[in-house]
């Protein structure tokens, strides 16, 4: 589903349709997404479906787009990591205590 949704947003940057990015913009897009996903990939911390359904966004609606789209990713990856190291401080707590008795 991926790859066609990339062909589909380079195919309507090329015709030029009203709202899209162009095809410059979507090929920087699709390019884009993947230098900034790839390294995060290639450590595990995301699979590599993750980094097509992005540059399908990015072929899309073009480079602007997936920045912003990339901080609102990274804003949000940092506050759920942030909830599950303080779920897990929390549960080793109560892990030790219960052990303790």
């Amino acid at each position: 589903l991926t790859f066609p949704l990339m062909g589909v947003g380079l195919l309507l940057g090329f015709i030029g349709v009203d709202g899209s990015p162009g095809i410059l913009g979507s090929i920087v897009g699709l390019l884009l997404a993947y230098v900034l996903l790839a390294p995060i990939m290639l450590i595990r911390w995301q699979g590599g479906g993750d980094v097509k359904l992005m540059m399908a966004a990015g072929a899309l609606e073009g480079w602007r787009f997936l920045l912003i789209a990339f901080f609102f990713y990274a804003v949000a990856s940092f506050v759920l990591s942030m909830f599950m190291i303080l779920l897990r401080v929390v549960l080793k707590r109560h892990d030790d205590e219960f052990f303790l008795m």
